[in-house]
């Protein structure tokens, strides 16, 4: 009696482990391997290739495209291509460890669980860049600047403008009034490392202060609105 593959209805994955994926050119491998894993329920390292094909192309991925991801991701070393004697493939699955190794990190940081469709479908890549981000701030609650974050996962300030649009991501400005008068403007901006630095007058003090951009508050309304919750279909696991 064959055994069939229940459909994956969230993917368990690490985030940041994606997004190194895809800064190095293995994204679609990498996506393909998170879904078998989903696929592999009974845990034996090797899903059927036929109910792999059928759950990626329910996810509105082409047979043409699914077969180009299987040829990346053996070319990767994310799975290899077994054959029974009956005749019938299947895709044995690389491990987490060797596969984190591949992508220079030691091992799996945070988990996320996620509907597959938001993985897969159309804005996939932005959708795993801001549930990496939303982990990584809170949702928000930590201030952390894009270069930081540039720094962590390899991808561009720019592309992480993009991201967070595509993704609907809720950015606000945030800004820092100090108590430093502005006659110190010159000095602190030639030898301090304030973002966007300028003059406040404080109407109260009748004095001009100084004042700096801080980190933008980035909330994914996926991860809920608070940081303290999740919405969606949004899991952490830990």
């Amino acid at each position: 009696m064959k055994t069939r593959n229940p459909f994956p209805k969230n993917l368990r994955f690490d985030p940041l482990q994606g997004l190194k994926a895809f800064v190095s050119g293995k994204g679609k491998a990498w996506i393909l391997w998170v879904v078998l894993r989903g696929l592999d329920t009974n845990g034996l390292g090797r899903v059927n290739r036929k109910a792999a094909r059928s759950t990626l192309l329910s996810l509105g991925v082409k047979p043409k495209t699914f077969e180009r991801w299987v040829t990346t991701a053996r070319k990767f070393g994310f799975v290899k291509a077994v054959q029974k004697k009956t005749g019938e493939w299947s895709l044995a699955l690389n491990s987490q460890k060797n596969i984190c190794i591949s992508l220079g990190l030691q091992r799996p940081s945070r988990y996320i669980s996620l509907p597959a469709h938001l993985l897969v479908g159309k804005g996939g890549k932005a959708n795993l860049f801001a549930a990496w981000q939303s982990l990584y701030t809170q949702n928000g609650k930590r201030l952390v600047s894009q270069k930081r974050q540039s720094m962590i996962t390899g991808v561009s300030e720019q592309s992480q403008r993009k991201y967070n649009k595509q993704a609907g991501v809720i950015s606000k400005r945030n800004y820092a009034i100090s108590s430093i008068p502005a006659k110190s403007y010159s000095g602190i901006l030639e030898f301090g490392n304030r973002s966007g630095l300028f003059k406040y007058w404080d109407k109260a003090k009748k004095q001009k202060y100084l004042g700096w951009r801080l980190p933008n508050t980035r909330i994914f309304p996926l991860f809920g609105t608070s940081g303290s919750q999740f919405a969606q279909g949004f899991e952490l696991v830990q």
